[in-house]
């Protein structure tokens, strides 16, 4: 669940040969937001296609390459300390057709140093044998920082994603830009400014296809005190658009706006109707049956009026319907609301939350949990986030608006703190996630159509439910918890269930096996540890059946 903090918080080893064409060793796997206000400096781009920059051919002098690291979202370093660094020593995973930033860090000898003009030029070798060229000339003053908060002294050189492919190929060498005023410094030794320094040394670019598909269903609302459908301009759509790509290992996302869903019997300003909202998007994805690998978030403008919720301590702006796990049959899960706007007078007024409760909601049905960061309690914490006070860990490059993100300054998207962005260990768990979801085709996905499901979203503390039947399996049973199909008294059958709790809330949902005693029984009960819920088989909504109900 997303939701915007109490307000007294918001005031305050491969080879380096070219032609070597074996893998390229990447991660093996993988791991909010407003843009700093530091952002990269001149970008000098030169592609030898069309004609590199003259510039002498003079190995620069007093200074070396310190540091190489790619940044398509999140920076890994490639090379260090004069080393080309392994897919083994990597921190994140380098998504292939993304436009990358290369940063490249120098050290300078301080007893010899002259500032002025050097060039750093990225030599990129393509597996198709040719090469691009990319450079940029900055003044250089002092070593870069260690820290990014900054790129002073440091050069910022960006590649067009159709460079950015599996086993590509990089080095960088720094030049004298000028043609004088460096003679008399003493020479370079053969691997002070070039890295790697025995030849090129591969970038790491994954090979497997990544994309997401995303569902967007604007709600038509007409409740208390308000009548307004979420805005679906291309403006508006094109910031949740890019968000999402910018914080995701994506090389393309397809969001498709769904037809208006309307809503006129509920308040949208109360926790209760917020959440019988999230089990109407739940049905609408049963209903409609898109393929398993298909986000359907739904998104409302509820004239910006606080949900409040009991106990919560601030206004609830998002929820999803668990925390899938990567298998088709638990599709049905990637569900999940958020609101658009929202009145904090104490700040100003009208806050535009829809585009990170948006990020932060879909990562939820990526099966991400929240990540804890000072100040404010976040429900269900993971506990092996790798990072104080849930900071990003490493720098961040925003692919569409160029911004960088400092990671003293900024928390991951999974956060309840502000500013957020990517972490690189989010960045790895989601590629993961992603990778999955991309590499299923139409016939695999056909496979689900023989399994179906009997699902609900269970309130354990009241004992409120809603039924429906859906496509999906059940993988993962859940200790403690069964289904028990009845008549009368008599049990008829008794079936593993999974649960996955709300990203906020009591509510959990509920799958179980569909099978052919359904169509006999004339109740249903769910038996868990704390609480039964019982329930006529008749009130259950069916979406989805198979031509002969089965044991799975």
């Amino acid at each position: 669940m997303s939701r915007l903090l109490p307000l007294a918080l918001l005031a305050a080893g491969c080879s380096a040969d070219p032609n070597n064409q074996e893998s390229e060793g990447g991660t093996g796997g993988t791991t909010s937001s407003e843009p700093s206000s530091t952002s990269p400096g001149g970008t000098g781009i030169a592609d030898d296609s069309t004609g590199a920059p003259e510039a002498p051919a003079v190995p620069a002098r007093s200074i070396r390459v310190s540091e190489v690291d790619v940044n398509a979202g999140v920076a890994t370093a490639i090379g260090r300390d004069g080393e080309w660094v392994s897919g083994s020593e990597r921190n994140a995973s380098i998504a292939r057709n993304r436009e990358t930033a290369f940063r490249v860090a120098v050290d300078v000898d301080e007893a010899t140093w002259i500032p002025r003009d050097i060039e750093a030029r990225l030599n990129l070798y393509l597996p198709d044998g040719t090469m691009e060229t990319f450079s940029e000339i900055l003044r250089v003053e002092r070593d870069s920082p260690a820290v990014t908060p900054t790129l002073e002294s440091t050069f910022l050189i960006t590649v067009p994603p159709e460079v950015m492919v599996n086993l590509l190929q990089f080095e960088v060498e720094l030049l004298e830009a000028s043609d004088s005023g460096w003679e008399d410094l003493p020479e370079p030794g053969a691997s002070d400014n070039r890295l790697p320094p025995d030849g090129p040394g591969f970038v790491g670019v994954e090979s497997s296809e990544m994309n997401m598909r995303i569902m967007l269903v604007p709600i038509e609302y007409d409740g208390p005190g308000c009548s307004a459908t979420f805005d679906t301009s291309p403006e508006v759509l094109a910031e949740y658009e890019d968000a999402m790509f910018q914080q995701n290992p994506l090389e393309r996302i397809e969001m498709e706006v769904h037809a208006p869903y309307p809503v006129n019997d509920l308040n949208l300003a109360d926790a209760n109707d917020f959440f019988q909202l999230l089990m109407r998007i739940q049905q609408l994805r049963a209903q409609e049956q898109p393929d398993p690998n298909v986000y359907y978030y739904g998104i409302f403008d509820n004239c910006a009026q606080c949900v409040g919720f009991q106990g919560f301590g601030g206004c609830v702006l998002g929820v999803a319907a668990g925390l899938p796990d990567d298998s088709m049959g638990s599709a049905g899960e990637r569900a999940a609301i958020g609101a658009s706007e929202l009145n904090v007078p104490e700040m100003g007024g009208l806050l535009e939350i829809g585009v990170s409760t948006f990020v932060h909601e879909i990562g939820h049905t990526q099966g991400r949990q929240h990540v804890e960061c000072p100040g404010v309690q976040a429900g269900g914490p993971d506990p092996t986030y790798p990072h104080a006070e849930g900071k990003i860990g490493v720098w961040g490059y925003g692919v569409v608006d160029s911004e960088i993100r400092v990671p003293a300054e900024h928390t991951d998207y999974m956060s309840y703190c502000n500013p957020t962005w990517v972490s690189d260990w989010q960045w790895n768990a989601t590629f993961n996630r992603i990778r999955t979801l991309s590499s299923w085709d139409a016939t695999s996905m056909r496979e689900l159509d023989d399994h179906a499901v009997l699902v609900g979203a269970v309130n354990p503390q009241t004992g409120e439910a809603q039924w429906w039947t859906d496509r999906g399996t059940v993988s993962t049973p859940t200790e403690g918890h069964t289904m028990r199909l009845l008549a009368g008294d008599e049990v008829l059958e008794q079936t593993p269930v999974h649960v996955s709790e709300w990203s906020e809330g009591p509510w959990v949902t509920v799958r179980a096996p569909l099978t052919a005693t359904f169509d006999t029984a004339t109740e249903i009960e769910l038996v868990a540890p704390t609480r039964s819920v019982r329930a006529p088989r008749a009130a259950v909504k069916e979406y989805y059946r198979v031509d002969t109900l089965k044991a799975e």
